[in-house]
């Protein structure tokens, strides 16, 4: 099965129209083309978490390349969330590839490429919290001391199924773009991030009196993982293909390394004297590819 969309489809027709016109064979243009793979829009510029996964699957394209052509990645114009996303790849609309923590409900409605792709980053969690709170939080020793305080998470995040499962109070919300003014209003005490994506968002909200909470370490997230329609297997094969290359010969490493929030997270897991909590329940893993 092609990794053209429908949407992609007329994109492609459309171009070739135009060449033709332009006095350009189709023959001619055929040799060119790239094959739009769409995705979510990654948006935040340089160095921030979505470019960080756009440059990682433009990579497994290019490794691929001499077995399967010529693609390139193009974002979606629309931005939605990851719940819309994840039901237009379902339903095989408009994007071919999306990136998520692993969940049971990912894996039930999409298929996931099985290499994590942010290591064990997104496996482990720190928190934005109020300033001032912080001599709060440098009481807690224990998951029963974190379940008497409330977290602010998304709604459709795994994580945040991960940490109802464990009985810590979570308030979801939708809208997620709301959270760290919810949590400067004292709506719910902290926000669960990642290991590489809170720094971008530490500096942000620091003139706004939100930091970087400095004591606590928790495990209990879920690998971060490239999803496809569950019938699309040419494509899962392909950037299956291409990550796997592109860890054998380096570049995997090299393109983890030069992302800021990468190198950060992985830093601070590596030289962290942080309290270390332990979340019991996990998600079930993928059985990969069929």
């Amino acid at each position: 099965m092609s990794f053209i969309s429908r949407y992609n489809t007329l994109r492609f027709s459309l171009a070739v129209l135009i060449l033709a016109s332009l006095g350009l064979s189709s023959g001619s243009f055929a040799e060119t083309a790239k094959e739009p793979v769409v995705v979510p829009p990654w948006g935040g510029g340089a160095n921030s978490p979505k470019d960080y996964f756009y440059r990682l699957l433009t990579l497994a394209l290019t490794k691929t390349e001499s077995a399967y052509g010529a693609a390139e990645v193009v974002p979606y114009q629309e931005v939605l969330t990851a719940t819309r996303f994840m039901a237009d790849l379902k339903m095989n609309k408009t994007i071919d590839v999306m990136w998520h923590g692993n969940s049971e409900l990912y894996e039930r409605e999409l298929l996931a490429i099985p290499i994590s792709l942010t290591k064990e980053l997104n496996e482990y969690r720190v928190f934005l919290i109020r300033r001032e709170d912080q001599p709060r939080f440098s009481t807690i020793n224990s998951l029963d001391d974190l379940s008497k305080f409330t977290s602010g998470g998304g709604a459709d995040w795994p994580s945040r199924d991960i940490m109802v499962a464990n009985g810590l109070p979570v308030i979801g919300i939708t809208n997620t773009s709301l959270l760290f003014n919810m949590l400067k209003a004292k709506r719910f005490d902290y926000v669960s991030r990642s290991l590489f994506e809170v720094w971008g968002e530490n500096e942000r909200f620091a003139k706004e009196g939100l930091a970087l909470e400095q004591t606590l370490l928790i495990h209990g997230g879920q690998p971060f993982y490239f999803f496809v329609n569950k019938a699309n297997t040419a494509l899962a094969k392909r950037i299956e293909e291409g990550l796997r290359l592109a860890i054998a010969d380096g570049s995997f490493d090299e393109l983890f390394y030069s992302d800021e929030g990468m190198q950060r997270g992985q830093q601070e897991l590596e030289h962290n004297e942080r309290k270390l909590i332990k979340l019991k329940y996990q998600p079930r893993a993928t059985t990969g590819l069929p």
